[in-house]
């Protein structure tokens, strides 16, 4: 089922049990405010739920705006900011974040021992850390996202491996990159413009090119081959 929510500020926590769509009016407007209360502002605890056109904001402390305790979720045009975790993703796969802003929190996404997530089409800045796969995180995909202005846009570490950045925009961050024990992480078709260091690397061993030839178009030019 689905469950509409009209413009407006709610000074919520909410735990989602169930497999259902929870609908915003538009993000703009609709805002779930934690005012610094309870562990995470959203829980989605039941996998195969939806979130649409929602600002989550206003946790404090260590505490997550979005945590998805669950698989099988998508996150669609949604803000989530001022928080110390936007999103914590532990142990779980098959989540799928798109068309969000992640803005002001300590960490953008956080994910702990969780593989095949999906981030695309997102805005991720301001955060100290944008994002963070933390340990032993596989197979995820970040592309087309805009990673600006945090102090380490991507920090891959302790085997977090063969995960796929592409065609992200990756600029104005203290670091870009930085990865610390990761391997076979493929990097291809990303921007990087505009800081002090593009990125750092400690026992690492990683691509920077795909793996065969390709047609693509980069900054509105196109490439054969």
């Amino acid at each position: 089922g689905t469950i509409f929510i009209y413009s407006g500020v709610y000074h919520e926590n909410l735990q989602i049990w169930d497999s259902v769509i929870i609908q915003g009016e538009n993000r703009t407007n609709t805002t779930v405010d934690g005012g610094g209360m309870g562990d995470a502002i959203i829980q989605v605890l039941g996998g195969n739920a939806t979130l649409q056109e929602l600002t989550i904001k206003h946790s404090e402390g260590s505490k997550v705006g979005l945590l998805l305790d669950s698989s099988d979720n998508m996150i669609l045009d949604c803000s989530v900011i001022n928080h110390f975790y936007g999103v914590y993703v532990q142990s779980m796969y098959n989540n799928t974040v798109r068309n969000c802003t992640f803005s002001d929190n300590t960490i953008g996404f956080f994910f702990d021992h969780s593989d095949n997530n999906c981030v695309s089409g997102c805005l991720i800045t301001r955060n100290e850390q944008g994002v963070l796969l933390y340990d032993n995180c596989n197979n995820n995909r970040i592309t087309n996202c805009t990673i600006s202005e945090n102090t380490e846009g991507l920090f891959f570490r302790d085997l977090s491996n063969d995960n796929s950045i592409s065609q992200c925009h990756i600029s104005h961050n203290g670091i870009g990159v930085r990865l610390w024990d990761g391997k076979k992480n493929l990097f291809f078709l990303n921007t990087f413009k505009d800081y002090t260091n593009h990125t750092e690397s400690t026992i690492s061993d990683n691509l920077w090119y795909t793996r065969e030839k390709i047609n693509y178009t980069l900054e509105g030019v196109r490439y054969y081959g």
